[in-house]
């Protein structure tokens, strides 16, 4: 019996691992948010569940010392430039209230490795081009450093981009199956950054099981599904088969000139992950003001592209073979992951039948 605990358990990527591994008699599970009204799901599924205070430490140790997991999905919802003070402050809490010799898991997603967040190319860059990789590589570190400090193992898993039963892609890719037409960035034999909720859950069992060596991972499906494959599958798993045009949205390498006030203006927004980074992250007086300029723009322009697109809905993916070292050897092949799904709307279904009687 391994005992797992999930912090941030309310996240729509939490709620459904935890849901898969419910499943796993030979896991004791808790899943801990911060307040009761996020626990409302694990009420219906009678998931173990506790609210967690960080600025209580001896309350976080006592709740967690018994566990021989915890995993770390939480990410603070306050100003840009505390995210990283919060979540260290979060992380120090959590590892020094652990049980020595026990694993300490914190979630981040594939965008750590800093691509621009208008990417749909995966690159490992020396210098992180967005605000969210700026901070995630810096909280990667701060978990290998405490970690040894307490005697923790530490993992940083990267998550691709997940699908599930409760993913907000997997059901946008289910409602644009019953058109008669669908739009895909890429070709049919891209490979993408995709991930399912289940294999989460297998490679969680796997470090905490000490399966894999401590390490910072990517988390992918092994091996990498291409854009064929994860359609393939969507339209078996619905039985809908609408016509898949593969290559739409790819930027053609047409050059526009532009004049000099509008080149600086394009190259800013191109490096608005950099500057907020590197800039407006230490100038916390001035990031609402240019922050909210920035907002404005990209509103404009998403409004101005949706326009364009009304007719033709682009599904964009995030293609190219994952850098890194892998998490190996996951529940990634389809007959596994559809039991797996079957296996959490059962439970889900059933939660909501009781409640409703």
């Amino acid at each position: 019996m391994i005992k797992i605990a999930i912090i941030g358990g309310n996240s729509q990527v939490a709620a459904e691992v935890s849901l898969y591994l419910f499943h796993n008699k030979d896991i004791e599970l808790v899943c801990f948010t911060r307040s009761e009204y996020s626990s409302v799901l694990f009420k219906l599924t009678s998931i173990k569940h506790d609210t967690i205070d960080f600025d209580d430490a001896a309350g976080v140790a006592r709740k967690l010392n018994q566990f021989d997991v915890v995993v770390d999905f939480s990410y603070p919802s306050v100003q840009t430039g505390n995210i990283l003070q919060h979540i260290q402050k979060n992380i120090h809490a959590i590892i020094r209230g652990m049980r020595p010799g026990s694993t300490f898991i914190y979630m981040s997603s594939i965008m750590a490795f800093g691509m621009p967040e208008n990417s749909y190319q995966i690159k490992d860059y020396l210098f992180p081009r967005s605000t969210y990789s700026f901070i995630k590589r810096k909280a990667e570190r701060f978990v290998r450093s405490i970690g040894g400090k307490f005697d923790i193992k530490a993992f940083n898993l990267r998550l691709g981009q997940v699908h599930g039963v409760l993913q907000g892609i997997s059901q946008n890719i289910t409602e644009s199956l019953a058109g008669d037409e669908i739009f895909v960035n890429g070709s049919r034999e891209d490979l993408t950054n995709t991930v399912f909720a289940s294999s989460v859950g297998d490679a969680i069992v796997k470090c905490g099981r000490g399966s894999i060596p401590e390490n910072t991972y990517a988390l992918v499906s092994t091996e990498q599904w291409s854009l064929g494959e994860l359609y393939q599958y969507y339209m078996e798993k619905c039985d809908l088969h609408p016509k898949i045009i593969y290559g739409a949205g790819v930027n053609t390498g047409q050059k526009v000139h532009l004049s000099l006030g509008a080149y600086v203006k394009s190259k800013m927004a191109k490096y608005r992950g950099v500057l907020e980074s590197y800039i407006l992250f230490n100038l916390q007086s001035l990031a609402p003001y240019i922050k909210g300029y920035w907002r404005k723009k990209s509103v404009a322009i998403d409004l101005q592209q949706s326009q364009v697109n009304d007719d033709k809905k682009i599904s964009f993916h995030l293609l190219g073979k994952t850098p890194g070292k892998i998490v190996p050897d996951i529940n990634s092949r389809p007959e596994e992951i559809l039991a797996s799904e079957n296996k959490i709307r059962t439970l889900l279904h059933g939660a909501v039948e009781l409640k409703l009687s």
